[in-house]
Order: C-alpha cells, then structure tokens, then sequence
C-alpha cells in the first residue's frame, strides 16, 4: 500500500518506515514529473548497449545510485530490459537491444552496480512489453518457443545473475491473462524456475485485481493508496476464500525484506531531494556518451575534423538542441545540457568560423500559452475554477495558473473545470491553434465556439508527456488586441485501460503565429552550406517524437521529411556533408549516399554536445558498435504487418529478417582495415577484478590507426609501445601514412557582397540623402608550391574549397569587408590543368558581345532618351529593394539599367584559361587562381537629376567556379622497388620515422608509404657533401618511397598492377631491393627490370598516344612567375571564346617523359647478415660490375639505360645495420 505516487505507507506503531522510489533509468528523476529537482542525466540504454562494455554498465549503475540518494530515494525503477522488436517502437531507447544476451549482461552489470551502494533496482517491465500502442489493453499471444528464447531471456539472465531486488509488472496481458496477475509468468517460470525471491510491484495503474493478483505474487500495487489493494479490497477477498493469510504473510515479508535490504530500516527518515553535481559522474556520463557513438559510414577519411585547415562549418538542424534522452518517465531535468554547438565552439576557438542555420521545422505540437496571458482579476496568468462533483454549480476552489495546459491527475475529482483569462497577441496574423485534452474540451474566443476535442486522445500518456497532437484550427488575431478566451473541460469515461486515469481530466492549447509557421528555415541553411567548405546537419528525434506513450509512425527522420529535405538540398551543394544522428531507433536514410559521413550517436545524456564532438575531432575514436540491425526497409522488419496491430490481440512469434541494412554490431572506425583474418572480441569488463565477458563473434578486422580506437584486439599486446620492438613489431602495429598523388577539386571564389540602401538620417533632416555603401569583393584562391609538402590527400578529401563572400555595405557609406580568401599549397613538381570553369561575369561580356553582333540594343549604362534598354526585365534578378518593400513591387518598380560587369583589379594576375600551370620549384609568393567576384553597388551609385533618393541597390556577383587537376610529376627522390615481402617497408621503418606495415603476407603495403631521411640531424647543415648537386642550398634531407611489391606480369596488370608501375616513373632515383635469401639474386633483378621494362614498352605505345592529345593542352602549360610580372589580360581574343592571355607568358616544350630505364638506380642487398647469403651477394656484386663496364646486356635490355656508378648495397633492415 502507498501513501503517494512514490512512497509506501508506513506504520510507525510496528516500526515500519516509509520507502521511496524514484524513475530512472536513465537517471533518478526524483517526485516531480517535469520541473522539480534537477538531476544528472546519463546516457540512455540503447547508447549504454552500443558500448558493448560491461564494465561501464556498472559504473553507470554505481553512480546512479549515488543519484538516487541525493532525491531521498532508496529504490530506483530501472533497467528496462524488454527487447527491442520493431524500429517504431516509441520506448526503444530505454531498453539495450534486439539481442537477449547482450541486454541481460549489461542489465546484469548495472543492477550489481545500484545494488552495491545499497541502492534497489527495479527490472522492468515483466513481460512482452515491446509497445507503446495499446499497451495497457493489449493482449499478446506469445508461443512458448518465443517466450522462452526471446522475450524473457533477459530478464532471465539479469536475474539469475544480479538478483534484482525488485521487479515491476507490464500493463499488458500475456495469453490471455493479465502480467499482474499471470502465475505462470510470477510464480511458476519467476520464482519456482529462477530461484527468485524479491519483491513485485504493478507499473503505475497497472493492477487489475485484488486476489489474483497478490496470490500470483504482487506485492505492490503502485501508485496512491490503491484501488485493489486497499484494506477494504482485501479484507473482501479474506472473507470469500480467494484470498490465504499465508499469501498475505508472503507478500508483506517480501516488502518489509526490501526496506531491510536497502537499509530503510536503521535510517527511517525521507531526506529532502537534492541538486548534487558531481564532477565525477559528468566525467563518467562524457565518457560512455562517446564511447557508444557509431560511426555509420566515413568516406574519403572525412572524420575526424581537421580544424587546423577548414576555416568555415556550416552548423545545422539541432545544433543548438541538446537530445539528451528520450521522452516519458525516463526523461530527466537534467542538471545542465551541453549542445553539439556550444561543445564545436569551445573546441574550435576563434580559429574556425561556425555558420549556424536551423533549417527545418520540428514542431509536433504548438507551444502552449505562457505569455501575455491576464486572469480576470488582471494579473498574469489564466483563472481557473473547479466545479464541486456533487453540485456542478458549485465552485471548489479558484486559482490563477500560468500557462494554458492542465492537468488534473492527483487532485480531487472534480465536474468540470474552467479556464479564462485575456490573451493578447504580438502581431497580427491568420494564426493556428491547437486544442487537445484528456475528457472533452472546449474552446471560445470573444463569446464564440472555435473548436471542441471529443474523445481525447489516442493514449493519455502521450498527453501527459506533451507530445499528442489534437484539434487544429486558424484564427485571426490582431496585434496588440485583447481576446476573452475561456475553455471548459468535463470529465468522460476512461477508454484508455489505465485505472490511474479514471474521473481524470487535462487540456492543452497551443498557438503558432503565422509568421513563424510560414517561416523559410531551409534557404539559410542552404546558403550557409554554400558558403562552409564542410557542413555538419544535426537531425533525430526530440522528445515530441520519440517517447513513451506513443510508437512512431515511419523510420523517416521528422517532421513531414524536412530534416530529409534539409539533409538532400544541403549535399546538393556541399560535398563534405556530414549527419549527425540522434535518435534511440534505427532511421530511413535515403540521402546516404549523397554524404560524406553518418555518425549515429544516440541519447547520449546531458554531455550530448561534449561526447558527439570529441568523436568528430578525433579526441575519441568511435568505438561504438550497433546494438540493433538497421533494416533496409520497413518491410523487412520481423513484426511488420503485426506491428503495433489492428485488433486487442497481438500475435507474437521468433521471426527473422529480410533484409539487413546495417547488421547488429556493424562497426567503422577511424581506422584502417586490412583483410587479413582476425578474431576481433570486446572485452567487456565486469563490475569485479580481473572478470571478463568473451562477447561477440569473429571478424575479419584488424584496426590499426594512429588514432586510439575503443576495441581491444585479440593478439593486444600491453607492453608500452616504446619498448616495442620497431623493426619487429607486431601485425596490427603501424599506420597508414595518407597519400594521394592525383586528385581534381573545385574551386568557388568567393561572392561578393550586396549593396546597402541607406539614408543619411539626422536632426532637422526629413529626407537625408542616400548613403548605402557597396558590398565587400569576395574572398580569392592562391596556389602555392611548397618544399615540405609530400602528397595532395589533404586536399582530395575536401573535394571543394570556398574562398569567404564579402561582406554587405553598410548604411552612412561603409563599404563592405573583403571575403576571406583561401591559400592551397602543394607540393614542388605539382602540374595543375583545369577541367571546367563556371565564369558568370565572362558570360554576362559574352551574351552582351552577341547581342550586339545581332544587332540588338543592349547597351549597359544607357541613359538616352527614347532607348529601351531590353536588359532590364531579365535582369532583375541582381537589383535590391528598400527594406520593407514588398514582392510585388519588384514587378512594378522602375529600374534603370544596370552597370557594366565589372572585374576586381587583381583578376588580372589570374593565369590563361583554361589553366595550365608547373609548380616545379618553390615559390616564393602564392599565385592567383580565382579571384573574387566584386560586390554590389549601394544606392548612392544611382542617383540621378529626377531621381535623388534612389531606393535599389545591386546584389553582388556570384564567384566563379573552377574545376582543377592537380597531378604529381615526382613522388619522391627515391622509390624502393621489389618483390612482395622483399623487406622494403623493415628499410623504410629503420631509416625514416615511417611506421609503414609490416607482416609475413604478400602486399602488406597498399599505397606507397613517403618517408624522410634527415642529414643534418636537424641541426640545419647536412652530415654528408652532395657534391653533384649544382643548384639551391644544400640538401638537408631527401624522401624515400615505399612502393607496393610487384609480381611476374604486373605488366599485364596482374596482382596490383599498372597503379603501382606507374609509382616507379614517378620516383627520382629507383632502389632495387632485392631479397638474398629468397633465391639467386640476379634473378629477382632481371625479373623487376622486366616487368619495369615491359610497362615502360607499354608507356611508350599507349600513354606517349595520350600525350599526342595532350601535346597542345602542354604547349599552353605555363611555369610559375610571381604576380608583379603579371600583365593585364586581353579580353574576347579568339572569337567568342572567352580567354584571358596574358602577355609575355612562358610556354613549356612539350610535356616528354623520359625512359624508366635512364634513371639513376642501385640494388639493395637485404638479410646480407645470413652466412648462407654471402656467395648470393657476391654474384650479384660481380653482375652490376658488368653491366657497369658493358660487359653484361642491361637487365631492361635497353641500350642507352643507365650504367654509372652501379652498386649492391649489403644490409640487415631488422638488425638497422
């Protein structure tokens, strides 16, 4: 028996205290359903499952009992441990996973963990409780096979191992019979099969019987003093015979056990709930926030964010929201909230730019009234006036309430209830309310009937948690005018089938202004994506949308598909798009494919903000696995077609999936993955020293990442990673180094600013003249060759680089800023061609250029009189209208004409186009590749003798777009060349910091690794003389390239083929490394100058084909001269064509490519340290001397190849001798 919703009776004649409970389990709420104490907020269970870790469920356990205590509580209603059956399911995130096993080792963990610090946990909800529709009439028929193996096998497994101390009852019926009163379920399979001893509580209003009920073995009948359960109930059931005093004795020992067990009876006292924030449970909530994100999909290595070389993120969706946890009882009034925005910003600094743009509607319901609300007496607030059940003339009592949303549950019951008051709007609008309740309502403004709700809702808790949509309509109001609202509410008879709500009534009215309902939300977000070089959209479901009451409708992302709107139309113009989400349920992504990256963070708990960005910057590697299975369709769920249902029975079976989009525990990282197979497992660190769950399966993954990753490996070795051996380390112990020698990227100057139309406004001035300044010119693009720079990966990954737009003028003639302008830098040897270019200004020149040639007269800065300037209607897309005009005046406005396209002074330094350019040495300056486009004119620029106050400006140009490529001419001064598992990568790792792969398999190497080897010790002078070096300072230091092993017929494109031939040209110096104790030496290097022989034979007759086409494209590449030797360009000089051909430009010979074999090369000797290699190495010394004096044909078989200075060098890598 309780006294209250969260307190049990006591009996202080027989020492019997009182006990309370608190929600969870997500966090411990205290008594208040919103509002109230605040409380820490930890992630929710689905974000706590995708950790896979059983360590931290405990730790979470831990620390929420902490949390317990701090609201005066003893017993907390927590872990949910229903497994998930259906994506739509509403409470999905308050429970682990589909997965049985998984979720009962981690309710298991975070039971012992309440447990442990004297703290009661309360598994729930017992059982077949998958649904928010119906749940409190459902009946589930479930087959013993189902039950058995699905849908009790956590509880089972949690139990047995934790032994909860208490145990809450679903709403619904299983079979037939009630889960209250369901002695199969309570007795038979819970207390005879398990072994279990604890006690058995009803959810709220979830009891359905007196004898039943307490003989099946519930104990308590929660909330208030109860219906069934009360002494009158009882004692009924005693004298019938239904009921045993044996089963009364059991049910009290069961209770007063609890109070024992958690203490309750040494300290009797209810402490007053308290605001505890605790430093160590905020570090502990960031931490498993993070580690339960999962990262969805990463193309191009997009993640983690390299702050340091993107100036600009456009932020959108809910950037600025905190979805900290779901909705209904597990929601929490969370101590503070930490936002993805306010997390990015403290982490970015001052350095990155954050374009902010909320870019879709997510409104369910319409906000409440709270503001500008007066009572009949004139205060703020509403009246309202509850009516006696006896005399429904009678008022009981007259209070003053603040917003316009009741809710009568735990008051007296009462006939009717009144509410009535003024309210007076902000502006005037065709505005939309809404009318919702729990009984019927009604709604009248100025003494007229809007509207009515009948029937109330669907499910009464989805009212309780504000998130049920009632009865809309429009209305007109008027800025600044008073409106007598009055809504009268009566109560009806409760179809919901929770007792709780029986003679409860409750009504909400919302308003949205038209203004705000009508709002274009999705163009900012659009330009703001526009203007970013990367764009992050934050999208998932708000408590309005996921949350207990109610199961959602479709996978798709809310609401009516504008966060999938927002998702397409900013990836239309940004690729390096990048989704964040956050949701408890898998979700529909039709736009997957048009993004870069897919992180799936969950609810994550009040450090949301925090977790999410130290995933995206890396500070944290994504660790997280999937902990349900992403279907590709609805339909191929397992309960679609049954699910939520049509009927009052509900038929439950083992079913499988169709179709799998994304399987349970799907993982990606920010790591690479190599193909070798791996058992991959997840140590799962139990509550307990030295205890550890072997959980999951085998994989073919091994991680390997210069990232710290969240798994551990089977083969881990702990040792420090400094006293490991480097030249023999183990598989997994190596990073990729990013390489890209070839990439196209698109270039966008940056747009310019829009004018300004202003007024000079001063005293004794009624009409002052204008003084609208112009817009700010856009931002340029400069390239730059610079020593230090190995490879373009950098750049590859962008994909598109954006110079900043101009700022708009300002009003008393302020011109507007200069957009920021964009540096790219490359390496020395980098050739740059353009592929297209998009030249709004030069196709303005043109189309003006053929007009005329048409005869046609389209003189810009016509001001004759009787000319018809036929430019202007097309036009008026680039004209500004005085703030304040409306749409419409654009068709009947008079404008003149618009001035003459106009080009920054700087864009003269651009080079030719179509671009063509040899970065082969270090520049000194950078030199210019789109220049920013000019900004508007302000409205002084068209003042005229009949017009003095002109109120048009110009919008700014729109930046040019550029496609280039930009290719390597040199990949590094020297390239190892070899057989797979020749011990190229053991040479690199022992002369270089390189921590390229090594293993005893063919192609570990994939990409060739770049390394640099020093000279000078980084002392700035080099250790050995280059005395054949006849231009630039002395050489510090010089790269080496690992290229990919080749095999017999890689000519052929066999194994990794022509990619990796083509390496080899690239590489100044070629290093043969040859393996001595693989067999005869001279073998292997005749066999690799074979197959560079052949590829080169194959060069000749198909690429040199290629290069007769390129011929003409090279005759206009032009070497790099800095910008003061720029000459103006000539404009329009080859017909319609639009060049720019500055004077005096250097043209290059055409582009030849010398022969493989005339490049200087040498043999390295590895394992020469075996005795048994000695005579190998000799014979080998004896052939290069040969080939040196003539003597022997050159391995390629080439009669001018390279024979100077031919040397076998003897080495022992792993040795670094």
């Amino acid at each position: 028996m309780c006294k209250n919703f969260w307190e049990t009776q006591e009996i202080p004649e027989l020492g019997i205290p009182s006990l309370k409970l608190s929600d969870g389990p997500n966090g411990a709420r205290g008594a208040a359903f919103s509002g109230g104490t605040t409380a820490a907020c930890f992630p929710a269970s689905i974000s706590l499952a995708a950790t896979f870790d059983l360590e931290l469920a405990y730790k979470v356990g831990k620390a929420l009992a902490e949390e317990t205590l701090t609201k005066g509580a003893n017993v907390l209603l927590g872990p949910t441990v229903c497994p998930h059956r259906h994506p739509l399911g509403g409470r999905n995130f308050e429970s682990f996973s589909e997965d049985p096993l998984l979720t009962g080792r981690l309710a298991a963990q975070y039971i012992r963990g309440l447990q442990d610090q004297g703290v009661g946990a309360t598994i729930k909800h017992f059982a077949v409780n998958e649904q928010e529709t119906k749940r409190f009439t459902m009946n589930a028929n479930v087959s013993e096979k189902a039950l058995r193996e699905i849908y009790l096998k956590p509880f089972e497994i949690a139990i047995k191992e934790a032994k909860p101390w208490a145990l809450m009852t679903s709403y619904n019926s299983i079979n037939g019979k009630h889960a209250d009163a369901n002695d199969v379920l309570l007795q038979k399979i819970l207390r005879e099969e398990w072994g279990w001893r604890g006690l058995c509580m009803s959810d709220w209003g979830g009891t359905n019987s007196t004898a039943e009920s307490l003989n099946a073995g519930l104990a308590l009948e929660m909330p208030g003093t109860g219906r069934y359960y009360s002494q009158r109930a009882i004692r009924g059931a005693l004298a019938s015979g239904k009921l045993s005093e044996e089963v009364i004795d059991q049910r009290i020992e069961e209770v007063l056990n609890l109070i024992s067990l958690t203490g309750k009876s040494e300290h009797p006292e209810i402490l007053a709930e308290r605001a505890v924030v605790d430093p160590g449970h905020s570090k502990l909530i960031r931490e498993a926030g993070a580690q339960g994100i999962v990262l969805l999909k990463n193309q191009d290595g997009i993640l983690p964010l390299h702050s340091k070389s993107i100036k600009k993120i456009a932020v959108l969706g809910l950037a600025k929201q905190c979805l900290a946890h779901g909705g209904g009882s597990a929601s929490v009034n969370a101590h503070y909230k930490i936002t993805p925005y306010d997390a990015l910003e403290k982490t970015l600094g001052t350095e990155t730019k954050l374009l902010y743009a909320e870019g879709a509607h997510m409104h369910r319901t319409l906000p409440v009234l709270a503001e500008n609300l007066a009572d009949l007496q004139g205060t703020a607030g509403l009246t309202l006036t509850r009516y006696s059940l006896d005399n429904p003339e009678k008022a009981d009592a007259v209070t003053t309430v603040q917003t316009s949303r009741y809710m009568s549950l735990g008051q007296a019951p009462s006939s009717k209830v009144i509410i009535e008051g003024t309210f007076t709007t902000k502006e005037t609008g065709h505005h939309q309310l809404e009318l919702s309740s729990i009984g019927v309502a009604t709604l009248c403004i100025n003494g007229e009937l809007i509207m009515s709700a009948h029937g109330g809702t669907a499910d009464p808790v989805a009212f309780l948690q504000g998130n049920s949509e009632g009865q809309r309509c429009f209305f007109d109001f008027k800025q600044g005018e008073s409106c007598a609202i009055k809504i009268e509410l009566k109560p009806e008879a409760n179809k919901s089938g929770l007792l709780l709500l029986n003679g409860a009534m409750g009504v909400s009215l919302g308003m949205m202004e038209q203004s705000k309902a009508e709002r274009d939300l999705l163009t900012p977000a659009v330009e703001a994506a526009e203007d970013a070089e990367t764009a992050i959209i934050f999208v998932g479901n708000t408590t309005a949308w996921e949350s207990e009451g109610r199961d959602m409708e479709t996978m798709n992302l809310p609401a009516d598909g504008s966060q999938d709107k927002l998702i397409d139309a900013v990836a239309d113009v940004n690729p390096n798009t990048i989704v964040v989400v956050s949701t408890g349920v898998p979700i529909a992504m039709p736009w997957l494919s048009k993004v870069k990256a897919v992180v799936q963070t969950w609810f994550p708990g009040q450090e949301a903000g925090n977790a999410i960005i130290d995933v995206l910057t890396g500070m944290v590697n994504p660790s997280g696995r999937l902990p349900v299975t992403f279907p590709r369709r609805i339909e191929d769920t397992p309960a679609y077609g049954n699910f939520p249902g049509n009927t009052e029975t509900l038929t439950k079976s083992t079913m499988t999936p169709n179709g799998m989009f994304l399987p349970f525990l799907y993982p990606c990282l920010y790591t690479s993955r190599s193909n070798a197979p791996r058992v991959l497992r997840t140590s799962l660190q139990l509550g307990r020293p030295k205890r550890k769950l072997q959980c999951l399966t085998k994989r073919h993954i091994a991680t390997v990442s210069s990232t710290q990753g969240g798994h551990e490996d089977e083969s881990f070795d702990d040792t420090p990673e400094s006293e490991l051996d480097r030249l023999d380390p183990p598989p997994d112990s190596y990073s990729i180094t990013p390489f890209t020698d070839r990439c196209s990227i698109v270039l966008n100057a940056g747009a310019g600013g829009h004018g300004c139309i202003s007024f000079l406004r001063e005293k004794y001035i009624e009409n002052g003249p204008p003084n609208g300044g112009d817009g700010g010119t856009g931002g340029n693009i400069y390239i730059q060759a610079v020593q230090g720079e190995t490879s373009l990966h950098k750049l590859a990954r962008r994909g598109i680089l954006k110079a900043g737009r101009g700022k708009n003028g300002q009003g008393k003639g302020q011109g507007g800023t200069r957009g920021e302008d964009i540096l790219i830098t490359v390496p020395v040897g980098t050739i740059v061609r353009e592929v297209w270019r998009h030249d709004p200004i030069a196709e303005e020149e043109l189309a003006d250029k053929r007009a005329k040639a048409m005869g046609a007269d389209a003189n810009w800065d016509n001001e004759q009189p009787g000319v018809v300037d036929n430019t202007r209607k097309w036009r008026r897309d680039k004209w500004l209208l005085f703030p304040g005009a409306m749409p419409q005046s654009f068709t009947s406005a008079d404008f003149p004409p618009l001035p003459r396209p106009r080009r920054s002074q700087i864009a003269m330094a651009q080079p030719p186009a179509p671009i063509r350019l040899d970065l082969d040495a270090p520049m000194e300056a950078p030199q210019l590749l789109a220049a920013g486009a000019m900004g508007g004119l302000g409205n002084p620029h068209f003042v005229t003798k009949s017009i003095t106050r002109p109120k048009y400006g110009t919008k700014g140009d729109e930046g040019m777009k550029v496609e280039i490529q930009l290719e390597l001419k040199l990949l590094a001064d020297v390239g190892l060349v070899g057989l797979p598992n020749a011990g190229k990568s053991t040479l690199l790792r022992a002369i270089t910091n390189s921590r390229a792969r090594i293993g005893n398999w063919a192609f570990t190497t994939l990409q060739p690794n770049i390394g640099t080897v020093v000279l000078d010790n980084h002392k700035g002078r080099p250790l050995v003389a280059l005395s054949d070096r006849k231009k630039g300072p002395p050489r510090t230091n010089f790269t080496i390239a690992d290229i990919p092993g080749l095999i017999e017929d890689a000519h052929l494109d066999r194994g990794l083929g022509l990619g990796f031939l083509r390496h080899i040209e690239r590489a100044g110096i070629l290093a043969f490394v040859i393996d001595l104790s693989a067999g005869d030496a001279i073998t292997a290097l005749k066999g690799l100058w074979k197959e560079v022989g052949q590829y080169e034979l194959l060069r000749d007759q198909e690429v040199n084909a290629e290069s007769e086409r390129r011929i003409e494209e090279e005759k206009e590449l032009v070497r790099y001269s800095p910008l003061v030797k720029a000459q103006p360009a000539n404009i329009f000089e080859d017909g319609d064509t639009v060049l720019f051909n500055p004077d005096g430009s250097r043209i290059l010979p055409e582009l030849k490519l010398p022969p493989i074999s005339s490049k200087p090369w040498l043999v390295i000797a590895t394992k020469a340290d075996l005795p048994e290699t000695r005579e190998n190495f000799a014979a080998l010394q004896e052939y290069l001397k040969k080939v040196g004096e003539g003597v022997e044909i050159h391995p390629s078989g080439k009669k001018n190849a390279w024979r100077k200075k031919l040397h076998a060098i003897p080495i022992s890598a792993i040795k670094a001798q």
